[in-house]
């Protein structure tokens, strides 16, 4: 997703999976190896993140439920041990675990797409999130799911009580946390899939064996071209569709980016890749002590290069720029030789005006969120990228400080 910078949701969902196998095999056949082995791996997933860790815990507990208490007590000790290996440090870091509660508490605050918020917006964000994922991710494999059900099959019937249970602490919390709290990224709803790629499969199984095998002989080729046509949807979806997408929301009448395809472009490796290079390129070609970069501090749903740009060109300052919780737009975070201030609590207070030094005779400005808010009367240069997104250089005098005002104020 964020091309050099990256993050873990590949290496969760390969934990998750990893325990959810063998915490699902140690229920089924009581073996108290591979709930040992389930316990290490839920704490590795935990070293991940610690969300996933606890959205899984449910599992962990009923499935460690239905062994002897020295089995239960040995591979808890198991997850206790592995995870002192990653809690301690991760504490440590973070100034002790009042300071860590703290972070937390501050980021659930900043976040503000919890339902508790009462704040519809976000929870609407959240749906959206979710019903995208599953969408993209299970594609095809949800209408074998529905010619399933209306041929009379009921995958559900063919699981036994602990199965049910099973799978219903898997997804359950998950779910209920990532449309009533938070969804971030797309990536969150990796945890989900393989509990639909699973029912996907169960109502692909029923479907071939109300196909009369011996009469019809359709079994094996209803099966081979339904697993090739997923296989198939499923390789398009990750590979060529957001690329299609944004090539489709791409302003016909300019060659610059349409907001929409502004924030498909994140999806899209390839066009991804070729932003941050040529934005890189350009921005290189000018000297550091002499430049400063103006960014949004922006995420998965808006165009922020601030973490990409800092990352990407750590020589040179890059000022990162953001609507605060109370809504005001304006300086948070500076960023410069590889050192930033960025902080949950930061988040929190943007200041109205940001001074630049002496030096500074060039802001590269490569976010629309900064566009839309400049002063006209200022000296620039535009260019376009080939990708299509838009580019300001800004020529200031020395000494130079930029103010910033609610767009909405009416004596702007």
């Amino acid at each position: 997703y964020y091309s050099e910078v990256a993050l873990t949701y590949a290496g969760e969902a390969a934990a998750g999976i990893a325990f959810l196998a063998f915490a699902h095999r140690g229920l089924k056949q009581l073996s108290a190896r591979d709930l040992v082995i389930a316990a290490v791996l839920l704490s590795v997933l935990g070293s991940l993140r610690q969300s996933a860790m606890l959205f899984l815990i449910p599992v962990w507990l009923y499935a460690a439920w239905q062994f002897p208490w020295r089995v239960r007590i040995g591979s808890s000790a198991a997850l206790g041990a592995i995870s002192l290996l990653w809690v301690v440090p991760l504490l440590w870091l973070s100034g002790g675990l009042d300071n860590y509660l703290e972070e937390s508490r501050a980021l659930a605050n900043v976040i503000g797409a919890s339902a508790l918020s009462l704040n519809v917006t976000g929870l609407q964000m959240n749906v959206t999130y979710v019903v995208a994922g599953i969408l993209i991710g299970a594609n095809v494999g949800l209408l074998i799911v529905v010619a399933a059900r209306l041929a009379g099959v009921r995958p559900l019937k063919v699981l036994d009580r602990k199965d049910k249970l099973f799978f219903l602490l898997w997804v359950l919390p998950a779910m209920v946390t990532f449309i009533l709290g938070h969804t971030g990224q797309l990536g969150y709803i990796l945890l989900l899939l393989p509990a639909l790629f699973l029912l996907v499969g169960v109502s692909l199984e029923g479907l071939s064996r109300i196909t009369e095998p011996a009469r019809l002989n359709l079994r094996r080729p209803l099966l081979v071209i339904s697993v090739t046509l997923f296989a198939a949807a499923s390789a398009f979806g990750f590979l060529a569709l957001p690329g299609a997408a944004y090539t489709h929301f791409q302003s016909r009448d300019t060659t610059s980016e349409s907001n929409t395809a502004r924030h498909l472009r994140q999806y899209d490796l390839k066009t991804s890749d070729a932003h941050w290079e040529g934005l890189a390129h350009l921005i290189g070609r000018y000297d550091p002590r002499t430049t400063v970069v103006l960014t949004t501090v922006g995420g998965p749903r808006i165009s922020g290069s601030f973490r990409h740009v800092s990352y990407l060109l750590p020589e040179y300052r890059v000022y990162g720029l953001g609507m605060d919780t109370d809504g005001s737009f304006g300086y948070m975070f500076t960023a410069q030789h590889g050192r930033s201030d960025y902080s949950v609590e930061g988040l929190a207070s943007a200041a109205p005006w940001l001074p630049f030094g002496h030096n500074t005779l060039r802001v590269i400005i490569p976010d629309s969120e900064i566009l839309s808010r400049l002063d006209p009367r200022i000296a620039r240069q535009n260019v376009t990228l080939p990708s299509g997104a838009n580019v300001v250089i800004a020529f200031i005098p020395s000494g130079t400080a930029f103010t910033f005002y609610d767009l909405q104020d009416p004596d702007e």
